[in-house]
């Protein structure tokens, strides 16, 4: 009997989304999330579940992978409503993605507010190196709404 080749893995599918504050991401998310499958994973939620004094998963599951150090920055950074160091949020990212337990067949993911800005991004391509390249199942939703129309 011949010997048969495994079944391809299928690549993961990653849609970022991004906009002003405001602008409806959440709710394209949360819309998209229901039609489709996917999970949404909501960035600034998660790391204000991080930096709880009990999170839940899958926050909880990271934050052993961190320094105390980074944990610290996190929690300024999340306080303040600032920006954390450009290496740490695509850290962040990386794990929540395909952290434990993830196979890239499985993560079919509406990436919610990340990045931020071209820094980010290519920090966190390089990172992912070894487990995804930005392909034909990468997709970024930008909504372009003006912050005075966002916050009415």
């Amino acid at each position: 009997m011949p010997i048969q080749d495994p079944a391809p893995v299928s690549s993961p599918l990653l849609i970022f989304v991004l906009g002003v504050p405001c602008s409806g991401k959440r709710t394209l998310c949360t819309t998209l999330s229901t039609h489709y499958s996917l999970e949404h994973f909501f960035l600034g939620a998660d790391l204000r579940e991080l930096i709880s004094p009990n999170p839940t998963s899958p926050a909880a599951l990271i934050k052993p992978s961190l320094s105390a150090e980074e944990l610290i920055k996190f929690r300024e950074n999340v306080t303040a409503n600032t920006l954390a160091p450009l290496h740490l949020t695509p850290k962040y990212v990386k794990e929540r993605l395909f952290g434990v337990g993830a196979t890239s067949g499985d993560v079919r993911i509406l990436v919610d507010g990340f990045p931020r800005d071209a820094a980010r991004w290519h920090v966190f391509k390089d990172m992912l190196k070894e487990l995804w390249v930005p392909n034909k199942d990468a997709f970024l939703v930008a909504l372009e709404v003006d912050r005075e129309t966002a916050r009415t």
